[in-house]
């Protein structure tokens, strides 16, 4: 992935999200670009883990093996649990006390318009 066009990561906070493709969640941030050709806004997701059914998240080489201070940017949502992380990291040298933002989760409700037409 050619990384040119990418927003710099250590600059600015990154929410992760679930990503579901299938029956696979995927746990991913969405990164900003500009694509070189058409000059237009796009965004690619990046996936740092998986998340299963009970909200652990688990995370993968990308996310073990990033350094500390990009990993100081992502935001977790409050109900995810982040067990594994402090597992794995409590034996690596310079990330056994990082410590990840949380928010709290926002429920996603859709309230229907309706529309009437008067006759």
């Amino acid at each position: 992935m050619d990384m040119s066009n990418k927003v710099n990561m250590l600059n600015k906070e990154y929410s992760m999200s679930i990503h579901k493709i299938g029956a696979y969640r995927y746990a991913s941030i969405q990164v900003p670009s500009i694509d070189k050709n058409t000059g237009c806004r796009t965004s690619s997701h990046v996936h740092w883990g998986t998340v299963d059914e009970n909200n652990v998240f688990i995370p993968n080489s990308r996310f073990i093996l990033a350094p500390p201070e990009e990993l100081k940017n992502f935001v977790f949502p409050e109900n995810w649990n982040l067990d594994k992380v402090k597992e794995i990291f409590s034996t690596m040298k310079g990330k056994e006390n990082i410590v990840f933002k949380r928010v709290p989760v926002k429920e996603r409700t859709r309230e229907k318009e309706v529309v009437t037409y008067d006759a």
